[in-house]
Order: C-alpha cells, then structure tokens, then sequence
C-alpha cells in the first residue's frame, strides 16, 4: 500500500502549479507540523515543492535546518506550501489565503479547536479566490475516545468539506520536526502520504 500511496503522488492528474496555504486561528493544532508532513512527503514522491514559513516562532524552518542538510529553494516549485502565522488578522496570512489554490485548516476533535477552525474556514471561504477550495484537516485524532468516535457528526458542524483522511495522535510525529521522516513509523507514513493524495484531489 505504501509504493501504492507514492505512486499515486508522483503520478496525479496534477500538473500545474499549486499553492495551499496551511491555516489555524490559534497554536498548538499542529498547523507547521501539518505543513511540514505535507512538504516530505511530496519530496518523498519526487515532487518538486517549496515551503514558506511565515509563523514568527520559525517551527518549519529550524525543522528544515535539522533533516535537509542540502537544502536548495526551488523558485519555480510547482506546488508551494505556506505555513501561516496563528492569527486570521495577520497580512501574512491574508496575503496567503488570497494567493492559495488550496486553503488547509488545521483542527483537532477538541469542541474550543472546532470552534476556532470553524472561524477560520468562514475567513477563508471569505477571502480566498472564486476557485479555491477550502477543506478542513483534523489532527491529534484518537478514534477510541469519545471526541474520535463522534468525528464524522463534528465535521458536519463546519461550513466547508473534511478531509476523509485524519492525522492520529502519534508520539512518532512528534519525532518528525527534528528527525524528519525516518521518524515515521509505516503506519504513520501510510496516513501522511493518504492525506497528501486526498489534497492533491482537490483541485
């Protein structure tokens, strides 16, 4: 199933360039951390790909400083990623949601989390270009608590469509921001590269 996923990527029916910005109201949902999986993982299928840290605590970019040694910015990427700021008012993240193909908000099952995130796909639906889409992530899922078993009735709570695929709560991605994706165990790689496909789809 793994060659299977990065086959899918390497070979998608996408060709031009694509730009997804990587939104949260608030910190701590694992917005960079989303960003950063998404940012390997197309490396991993010989993507050619860009990440733009715009988040003043640097997350992505000391994560990039530790797992790429020989690390080259690739002007003409055809897929860019803009990790933004955790602030809807910031003009970094205005100019990101205006610029983006994709705009991705990051939640967690937490009722205050889908509060926020609701906020800010309502933004996103607001500002974004006529033909972007805006999809909603969930991350830190534990699908045998009572949160993840009402996952699917939490999502209907939201203005714009989910994602099928979700990021458990893995300790192994904690891992990943200094280890990068050697950290990843199979089944946490087998989830990553599902929720890379399932973005690529939705151009």
């Amino acid at each position: 199933m793994f060659i299977k996923c990065i086959v899918r990527i390497v070979y998608s029916v996408y060709i031009k360039r694509m730009v997804i910005a990587v939104v949260a109201k608030k910190g701590g949902v694992g917005k960079s951390l989303i960003s950063l999986l998404l940012y390997h993982s197309l490396k991993q299928a010989g993507r050619s790909v860009e990440l733009q840290d715009w988040d003043a605590q640097g997350t992505a970019t000391k994560s990039r400083d530790l797992t790429e040694a020989e690390r080259k910015a690739e002007a003409s990427a055809e897929i860019v990623i803009y990790d933004t700021p955790p602030n809807l008012s910031h003009t970094a993240t205005d100019a990101a949601i205006r610029s983006a193909d994709l705009v991705l908000v990051v939640a967690t099952p937490s009722p205050v989390d889908v509060w926020e995130a609701q906020d800010a796909a309502k933004l996103a639906q607001k500002t974004a270009r006529k033909k972007a889409k805006v999809r909603v992530v969930f991350n830190k899922v534990r699908r045998n608590t009572l949160l993840g078993r009402v996952l699917d009735e939490t999502a209907k709570q939201f203005s714009v469509p989910t994602l099928q695929t979700v990021l458990s709560n893995r300790e192994c991605y904690q891992h990943f921001a200094w280890q990068g994706w050697k950290a990843l165990d199979s089944t946490a790689r087998e989830e990553v590269l599902q929720m890379t496909i399932a973005v690529l789809g939705t151009t």
